[in-house]
């Protein structure tokens, strides 16, 4: 059980991680992109470029072109003028970076929404799991007193002997409680992921929500926006619309889960602290005696 809560704390922190290196290089490429855009232009402007200008401009547009491979930029064989103008080159590279981070916000809230969803069955069994090491607790507990007050008293000290009896119940209760705590760990640290998990959905959702506005008004400004954009961009707008609903609903299930289990969370807590410290201080007090 707490192999799988790791394993699932490590995917939800995956999901997050990746689409947070996408977000970046996508913002980094757009960045670049208008550095290149504004030495290219400028060279433009110089009436009467040398031989080492000319060749920039090529290698620039060359690579704009690698990165944009739909921004069709070319230089003029004739009067070496460039084939679109600095504004409507900036404005492809703008839109471009738009589709770009709603596609990556979309796939990022689809798959942390799939995740979650694993996430909290997987935290509810968990639970579960924990009653029942609860009981095993006390139980090893309890053993463990036993034997320990049944143990016979060293006639010379008079004090209790660490019989064997003993120091099986005591291996017992240690077992038993450092799986608990394992246990309580692993649960506290996925509790901790899906909630930021959560977290990060929304933000996605939101930005999902202001980035189709956002390209939609902005495919509506544009003459040039082909028939294939207008319809990614749709598709990914329905896609939107969509999380949106069950980031909602997920929202819900999430409060109620934690609802339901907090209560029980904090008394398991409290009782295996207590016990815990119990036992330490009657280990302790028995030593002190040897």
């Amino acid at each position: 059980q707490v192999g799988t809560l790791n394993s699932t704390t490590a995917d939800l922190k995956s999901i997050m991680d990746e689409t947070s290196t996408t977000i970046d290089s996508i913002n980094s490429k757009a960045a670049t992109a208008g550095d290149l855009i504004d030495e290219l232009y400028d060279l433009d402007a110089v009436s009467e470029k040398t031989v080492s200008q000319q060749e920039r401009m090529k290698a620039i547009v060359s690579q704009l072109n690698s990165m944009y491979p739909d921004l069709g930029l070319a230089i003029d064989g004739t009067t070496g003028k460039l084939s679109k103008g600095k504004q409507e080159v900036k404005n492809y590279v703008e839109q471009a970076k738009k589709l770009a981070l709603l596609e990556a916000y979309t796939s990022g809230a689809k798959l942390a929404f799939e995740k979650l969803a694993d996430a909290e069955k997987v935290v509810y069994e968990a639970k579960k799991e924990q009653q029942k090491g609860l009981e095993t607790l006390t139980t090893a507990y309890h053993q463990y007193y036993e034997a320990l007050e049944n143990a016979p008293t060293d006639v010379q000290t008079g004090q209790k002997l660490l019989t064997e009896e003993v120091q099986k119940a005591q291996l017992a209760y240690d077992t038993a409680r450092d799986s608990q705590l394992a246990l309580n760990k692993a649960v506290h640290e996925a509790e901790g992921a899906i909630a930021d998990c959560n977290e990060e959905c929304e933000y996605y959702v939101q930005m999902q929500d202001e980035l189709s506005t956002s390209t939609e008004e902005s495919t509506e400004s544009t003459e040039e926006s082909t028939a294939a954009t207008e319809e990614h961009t749709a598709a990914l707008q329905e896609e939107s619309s969509a999380l949106q609903a069950n980031a909602a609903e997920m929202a819900a299930r999430t409060a109620q889960l934690a609802s339901d289990i907090t209560t029980a969370v904090a008394k398991i807590g409290e009782e295996v602290t207590a016990w815990d410290d119990l036992y330490e201080a009657t280990k302790d007090s028995i030593e002190g005696q040897l």
